[in-house]
Protein backbone atom coordinates (compact mmCIF):
# COMPACT_ATOMS: atom_id res chain seq x y z
CA UNK A 1 0.00 0.00 0.00
CA UNK A 2 3.14 2.27 -0.11
CA UNK A 3 2.41 3.71 -3.27
CA UNK A 4 -0.88 4.68 -1.66
CA UNK A 5 0.67 6.68 1.49
CA UNK A 6 -0.23 10.15 -0.35
CA UNK A 7 -4.09 9.81 -0.13
CA UNK A 8 -4.44 8.65 3.67
CA UNK A 9 -7.30 10.61 5.56
CA UNK A 10 -6.51 12.84 8.32
CA UNK A 11 -8.40 13.36 10.88
CA UNK A 12 -11.19 11.07 10.11
CA UNK A 13 -13.76 9.66 13.08
CA UNK A 14 -11.82 5.82 13.09
CA UNK A 15 -15.12 4.12 13.46
CA UNK A 16 -15.61 0.53 14.54
CA UNK A 17 -14.34 -2.34 11.89
CA UNK A 18 -16.55 -4.64 9.82
CA UNK A 19 -17.54 -7.86 11.73
CA UNK A 20 -16.24 -10.58 9.85
CA UNK A 21 -19.22 -13.34 9.39
CA UNK A 22 -18.39 -16.99 11.08
CA UNK A 23 -20.19 -18.55 7.79
CA UNK A 24 -17.44 -16.42 5.50
CA UNK A 25 -14.03 -18.00 4.10
CA UNK A 26 -11.90 -15.67 5.73
CA UNK A 27 -9.71 -16.67 2.52
CA UNK A 28 -12.99 -15.63 0.13
CA UNK A 29 -12.96 -12.31 2.80
CA UNK A 30 -9.61 -11.12 2.69
CA UNK A 31 -10.24 -11.60 -1.59
CA UNK A 32 -13.21 -10.08 -1.28
CA UNK A 33 -11.60 -6.50 0.59
CA UNK A 34 -8.51 -6.68 -1.90
CA UNK A 35 -11.48 -6.41 -4.42
CA UNK A 36 -12.75 -3.40 -2.48
CA UNK A 37 -9.79 -1.22 -1.98
CA UNK A 38 -8.65 -1.96 -5.37
CA UNK A 39 -11.94 -0.85 -6.82
CA UNK A 40 -11.13 2.17 -4.51
CA UNK A 41 -7.83 3.14 -5.81
CA UNK A 42 -9.01 3.08 -9.43
CA UNK A 43 -12.00 5.55 -8.43
CA UNK A 44 -9.28 7.67 -7.15
CA UNK A 45 -6.80 7.59 -10.07
CA UNK A 46 -9.79 7.99 -12.32
CA UNK A 47 -11.00 10.85 -10.37
CA UNK A 48 -7.42 12.16 -10.20
CA UNK A 49 -6.98 12.49 -13.83
CA UNK A 50 -9.95 14.53 -14.91
CA UNK A 51 -9.16 17.36 -13.29
CA UNK A 52 -7.74 18.29 -16.21
CA UNK A 53 -11.00 19.96 -16.94
CA UNK A 54 -10.96 22.82 -15.05
CA UNK A 55 -14.74 22.35 -13.84
CA UNK A 56 -13.59 19.07 -12.06
CA UNK A 57 -10.95 20.62 -10.42
CA UNK A 58 -13.28 23.70 -9.81
CA UNK A 59 -15.58 21.52 -8.13
CA UNK A 60 -12.29 19.38 -6.22
CA UNK A 61 -11.37 22.78 -4.52
CA UNK A 62 -14.90 23.58 -3.60
CA UNK A 63 -15.36 19.96 -1.72
CA UNK A 64 -11.62 20.59 -0.30
CA UNK A 65 -12.84 23.85 1.30
CA UNK A 66 -15.88 22.39 2.67
CA UNK A 67 -13.32 19.02 4.27
CA UNK A 68 -10.46 20.90 5.37
CA UNK A 69 -9.35 18.35 7.21
CA UNK A 70 -9.78 15.47 4.32
CA UNK A 71 -6.29 14.50 2.52
CA UNK A 72 -6.33 14.30 -1.54
CA UNK A 73 -7.59 10.60 -1.54
CA UNK A 74 -10.56 11.04 0.21
CA UNK A 75 -11.67 14.49 -1.44
CA UNK A 76 -11.33 12.88 -4.51
CA UNK A 77 -13.54 9.91 -3.27
CA UNK A 78 -16.27 12.37 -2.01
CA UNK A 79 -16.30 14.11 -5.36
CA UNK A 80 -16.52 10.35 -7.60
CA UNK A 81 -19.37 9.79 -5.61
CA UNK A 82 -20.92 12.47 -3.74
CA UNK A 83 -19.66 15.73 -4.79
CA UNK A 84 -22.05 17.84 -3.02
CA UNK A 85 -21.45 16.17 0.65
CA UNK A 86 -21.44 18.35 3.31
CA UNK A 87 -21.62 16.44 6.24
CA UNK A 88 -20.37 12.52 6.73
CA UNK A 89 -20.90 9.61 9.29
CA UNK A 90 -21.10 5.68 9.72
CA UNK A 91 -24.05 4.16 9.57
CA UNK A 92 -23.95 3.88 13.25
CA UNK A 93 -22.94 7.15 13.95
CA UNK A 94 -26.13 8.32 11.91
CA UNK A 95 -28.25 6.12 13.98
CA UNK A 96 -26.64 7.06 17.54
CA UNK A 97 -27.82 10.97 16.31
CA UNK A 98 -31.55 10.35 16.18
CA UNK A 99 -30.89 10.50 11.97
CA UNK A 100 -30.64 7.06 10.40
CA UNK A 101 -29.59 6.48 7.10
CA UNK A 102 -33.06 6.14 4.49
CA UNK A 103 -33.34 2.74 2.94
CA UNK A 104 -31.58 2.22 -0.10
CA UNK A 105 -28.58 4.63 0.45
CA UNK A 106 -25.59 3.55 -1.19
CA UNK A 107 -22.43 4.31 1.05
CA UNK A 108 -19.75 6.28 0.15
CA UNK A 109 -16.21 4.98 0.45
CA UNK A 110 -13.31 6.96 2.15
CA UNK A 111 -10.09 5.97 3.48
CA UNK A 112 -9.20 5.51 6.69
CA UNK A 113 -5.91 5.00 8.94
CA UNK A 114 -5.86 1.41 9.72
CA UNK A 115 -3.43 -0.94 12.17
CA UNK A 116 0.46 -0.20 12.13
CA UNK A 117 3.07 -2.52 11.16
CA UNK A 118 6.85 -3.53 11.07
CA UNK A 119 8.47 -3.56 7.70
CA UNK A 120 11.62 -5.90 7.11
CA UNK A 121 13.61 -2.94 7.64
CA UNK A 122 12.48 -2.53 11.21
CA UNK A 123 10.21 0.79 9.94
CA UNK A 124 6.74 0.97 10.76
CA UNK A 125 3.89 1.40 8.46
CA UNK A 126 -0.17 1.60 8.63
CA UNK A 127 -2.40 -0.34 6.77
CA UNK A 128 -4.90 1.41 5.00
CA UNK A 129 -8.61 0.18 5.96
CA UNK A 130 -11.73 1.38 3.89
CA UNK A 131 -14.67 3.18 5.98
CA UNK A 132 -18.23 3.22 4.61
CA UNK A 133 -19.66 6.43 5.55
CA UNK A 134 -23.38 8.22 5.12
CA UNK A 135 -24.20 11.87 4.06
CA UNK A 136 -26.58 14.03 6.10
CA UNK A 137 -28.63 14.63 2.55
CA UNK A 138 -28.66 10.47 2.41
CA UNK A 139 -30.95 10.22 6.09
CA UNK A 140 -33.87 11.50 7.94
CA UNK A 141 -32.07 13.98 9.87
CA UNK A 142 -34.34 17.22 10.78
CA UNK A 143 -31.36 19.12 11.23
CA UNK A 144 -31.67 22.68 9.14
CA UNK A 145 -28.72 23.45 7.36
CA UNK A 146 -28.22 26.66 8.41
CA UNK A 147 -26.48 29.40 5.99
CA UNK A 148 -23.21 29.86 7.56
CA UNK A 149 -21.81 33.04 9.25
CA UNK A 150 -19.00 34.40 8.08
CA UNK A 151 -16.92 36.93 9.80
CA UNK A 152 -17.12 40.49 8.86
CA UNK A 153 -14.01 42.31 6.65
CA UNK A 154 -11.53 43.72 9.22
CA UNK A 155 -12.07 40.27 11.64
CA UNK A 156 -11.60 38.28 8.21
CA UNK A 157 -8.28 40.00 7.65
CA UNK A 158 -6.97 39.80 11.22
CA UNK A 159 -7.66 36.45 11.12
CA UNK A 160 -5.61 35.49 8.02
CA UNK A 161 -2.85 37.43 9.19
CA UNK A 162 -3.01 35.71 12.86
CA UNK A 163 0.44 34.56 13.63
CA UNK A 164 1.58 34.82 9.59
CA UNK A 165 5.17 33.59 9.15
CA UNK A 166 5.65 36.91 7.18
CA UNK A 167 4.75 40.66 7.92
CA UNK A 168 2.74 42.18 5.39
CA UNK A 169 4.20 45.86 4.22
CA UNK A 170 2.45 48.77 2.63
CA UNK A 171 3.27 49.61 -1.20
CA UNK A 172 2.29 51.67 -3.26
CA UNK A 173 4.33 50.83 -6.08
CA UNK A 174 3.32 47.41 -7.06
CA UNK A 175 2.63 47.25 -10.53
CA UNK A 176 -0.78 47.91 -11.69
CA UNK A 177 -1.86 44.42 -12.08
CA UNK A 178 -0.64 42.99 -8.36
CA UNK A 179 -2.63 43.57 -4.82
CA UNK A 180 0.58 42.20 -3.28
CA UNK A 181 3.28 40.48 -3.60
CA UNK A 182 5.26 37.65 -1.60
CA UNK A 183 9.40 38.78 -1.54
CA UNK A 184 10.49 35.41 -0.52
CA UNK A 185 14.47 37.37 -0.29
CA UNK A 186 13.25 39.59 2.18
CA UNK A 187 10.60 37.19 3.19
CA UNK A 188 8.15 40.25 3.37
CA UNK A 189 4.87 40.56 1.72
CA UNK A 190 4.21 43.73 -0.35
CA UNK A 191 0.10 45.04 -0.25
CA UNK A 192 -1.38 47.86 -2.22
CA UNK A 193 -2.60 50.27 0.26
CA UNK A 194 -6.84 51.09 -0.29
CA UNK A 195 -8.33 47.87 -1.25
CA UNK A 196 -11.35 46.76 -0.08
CA UNK A 197 -11.38 43.86 2.05
CA UNK A 198 -12.64 41.21 -0.22
CA UNK A 199 -9.88 42.06 -2.88
CA UNK A 200 -7.11 42.11 0.11
CA UNK A 201 -8.14 38.33 1.07
CA UNK A 202 -7.86 37.32 -2.42
CA UNK A 203 -4.38 38.59 -3.03
CA UNK A 204 -2.83 38.21 0.63
CA UNK A 205 -4.14 34.62 0.70
CA UNK A 206 -2.53 33.45 -2.32
CA UNK A 207 1.12 35.30 -1.04
CA UNK A 208 0.70 34.04 2.03
CA UNK A 209 0.41 30.22 0.21
CA UNK A 210 3.49 31.30 -1.26
CA UNK A 211 5.61 31.28 1.82
CA UNK A 212 3.82 28.38 3.20
CA UNK A 213 4.92 26.84 0.09
CA UNK A 214 8.31 28.38 0.14
CA UNK A 215 8.39 26.90 3.82
CA UNK A 216 6.92 23.52 2.86
CA UNK A 217 9.61 23.15 -0.96
CA UNK A 218 13.15 24.47 0.60
CA UNK A 219 15.40 25.24 -2.36
CA UNK A 220 13.06 23.97 -5.00
CA UNK A 221 10.98 27.04 -4.65
CA UNK A 222 10.34 29.40 -7.30
CA UNK A 223 7.27 31.57 -7.79
CA UNK A 224 6.64 30.31 -11.11
CA UNK A 225 6.44 26.06 -9.79
CA UNK A 226 4.57 27.44 -6.70
CA UNK A 227 1.88 29.80 -8.66
CA UNK A 228 -1.06 27.13 -9.44
CA UNK A 229 -0.71 25.92 -5.99
CA UNK A 230 -1.37 29.36 -4.43
CA UNK A 231 -4.07 30.51 -6.48
CA UNK A 232 -5.81 27.16 -5.92
CA UNK A 233 -5.05 27.65 -1.87
CA UNK A 234 -6.35 30.78 -2.02
CA UNK A 235 -9.48 29.95 -3.65
CA UNK A 236 -10.15 26.75 -1.06
CA UNK A 237 -9.39 30.07 1.59
CA UNK A 238 -11.94 32.10 -0.22
CA UNK A 239 -14.27 29.51 -0.72
CA UNK A 240 -14.47 28.54 3.06
CA UNK A 241 -14.62 31.83 4.65
CA UNK A 242 -17.35 33.41 1.73
CA UNK A 243 -15.26 35.78 0.05
CA UNK A 244 -16.34 36.13 -3.53
CA UNK A 245 -14.56 34.10 -5.81
CA UNK A 246 -16.57 35.00 -9.14
CA UNK A 247 -12.71 36.39 -10.50
CA UNK A 248 -10.94 32.50 -10.22
CA UNK A 249 -10.30 30.94 -13.58
CA UNK A 250 -8.65 27.49 -13.60
CA UNK A 251 -8.53 27.21 -17.64
CA UNK A 252 -4.84 26.56 -17.20
CA UNK A 253 -5.47 23.30 -15.22
CA UNK A 254 -4.86 21.09 -18.04
CA UNK A 255 -1.10 22.60 -18.93
CA UNK A 256 -0.59 22.35 -15.14
CA UNK A 257 -1.62 18.63 -15.12
CA UNK A 258 -0.30 17.50 -18.57
CA UNK A 259 2.19 14.45 -18.33
CA UNK A 260 1.50 13.83 -14.96
CA UNK A 261 0.46 10.30 -13.49
CA UNK A 262 -2.15 10.62 -10.46
CA UNK A 263 0.47 10.45 -7.86
CA UNK A 264 2.39 13.27 -8.92
CA UNK A 265 -1.16 15.28 -9.49
CA UNK A 266 -2.25 14.26 -6.05
CA UNK A 267 1.58 15.24 -4.59
CA UNK A 268 0.22 18.96 -5.94
CA UNK A 269 -3.01 18.55 -4.29
CA UNK A 270 -1.13 17.43 -1.47
CA UNK A 271 0.63 20.66 -1.27
CA UNK A 272 -2.29 23.01 -2.04
CA UNK A 273 -3.89 21.25 1.25
CA UNK A 274 -1.23 21.88 3.00
CA UNK A 275 -0.61 25.69 2.52
CA UNK A 276 -4.69 26.41 2.66
CA UNK A 277 -4.69 24.34 5.66
CA UNK A 278 -1.75 26.06 7.60
CA UNK A 279 -3.54 29.60 6.69
CA UNK A 280 -7.16 28.05 7.76
CA UNK A 281 -5.62 26.88 10.76
CA UNK A 282 -4.12 29.67 12.64
CA UNK A 283 -7.62 31.78 11.01
CA UNK A 284 -9.84 29.00 13.33
CA UNK A 285 -7.64 30.18 16.16
CA UNK A 286 -8.31 33.52 16.46
CA UNK A 287 -11.35 33.38 15.40
CA UNK A 288 -12.49 31.34 17.91
CA UNK A 289 -10.41 33.39 20.44
CA UNK A 290 -12.59 36.08 19.79
CA UNK A 291 -15.76 34.72 19.39
CA UNK A 292 -14.77 33.37 23.11
CA UNK A 293 -15.57 36.69 24.59
CA UNK A 294 -18.67 37.60 23.22
CA UNK A 295 -20.14 34.04 23.98
CA UNK A 296 -19.44 34.29 28.01
CA UNK A 297 -21.15 37.60 27.32
CA UNK A 298 -24.68 35.79 26.17
CA UNK A 299 -24.59 33.41 28.94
Amino acid sequence: MGAYDDVLFAGEETGAAEPVSPEFNPKEYQEQKQLERDRVYDMIDKTTLELVDPNKLKEYLDIQSRFNLYRPGNVLLIQAQLPKATRLKSYDDWKAAKAGVRKKERSLYILKSGKQFTRDNGTIGQYTDIKKVFDISQTYSDQKVRPPVYPEGRALLKALMNKSPVPAKADENLPDNMGAFYNSEANVIHVRPGMNAPDIFRCLSVELAHAELARNMGSEYSRENAQFSAYCASYVLCREYGVDVSVFTFENAPGQFEDKDPKEIRAELSSIREAAGEIGSRMREALQRDRAPKEQEVR
